[in-house]
């Protein structure tokens, strides 16, 4: 809810402003874009609705969107928040998985080394004691292994599942912005333009900020 606030009144300052024109070369670059998804896409995409036509689109005044469209615009700014904390999580687990992983194999093979030498010791108790912690020890890195892979794998669903959502989102962004239906190839164009624009970047950047503080907060007190 306080997320929702503060994407509010970030949009709110927008709308109250004049807005600068957003994508001053889209037209041509759209014209392009157009012709080129036609020529090499018809027979992939040929199920999918047109493009937005490049005439139709031309500056976005941000104030004069409807609610639907602000609404849009929120949800898909927090789950791009979302995606890259996701996609941050995913990256580290992936790390320290591959290390303890790396760990529990070099623990096993010492431990196999230790039971060789206990087989064919004489001194029973002296590799009696060193092999019992060995496994206790491998034991634990094992366990330990056991949560990181459950970890990764879970930041990882996470992840994919939010880039879904973000495709979704983006598509209906985009059709508020400039109408009109898009394929998924479509959609990476449009939303690329959009990151030309420096009043959709400020939302964009704002929204991340504001989820990676959050996100730091609750560490924070999760560890105190």
């Amino acid at each position: 809810m306080k997320f929702l606030i503060a994407l509010s009144s970030i949009l709110f300052t927008c709308s109250v402003t004049t807005a600068s024109p957003i994508l001053p070369t889209v037209t041509t670059g759209a014209e392009s874009s157009s012709t080129t998804l036609s020529s090499s896409t018809t027979s992939t995409y040929s199920s999918f609705p047109e493009v937005p036509n490049a005439t139709n689109i031309g500056s976005v005044d941000f104030s004069k969107l409807s609610d639907d469209a602000m609404n849009s615009i929120k949800e898909y700014l927090e789950t791009s928040g979302n995606y890259q904390i996701a996609m941050g999580i995913c990256n580290s687990t992936d790390s320290e998985n591959l290390d303890q992983k790396i760990l529990v194999n070099q623990l096993g093979e010492d431990y196999k080394k230790l039971k060789l030498e206990y087989q064919s010791s004489k001194n029973v108790l002296k590799y009696g004691v060193k092999l019992e912690k060995a496994k206790r020890i491998f034991k634990k890195q094992k366990e330990i292994l056991s949560t990181l892979t459950k970890r990764y794998l879970g930041a990882c669903l996470e992840y994919s599942q939010l880039g879904l959502k973000l495709d979704i989102l983006g598509i209906k962004v985009i059709r508020h912005l400039f109408g009109g239906h898009l394929d998924i190839l479509s959609l990476y164009y449009y939303l690329g333009r959009l990151e030309l624009d420096p009043d959709f970047m400020k939302l964009v950047n704002a929204s991340r900020n504001y989820v990676l503080s959050q996100e730091s907060k609750s560490d924070q007190a999760s560890t105190s």
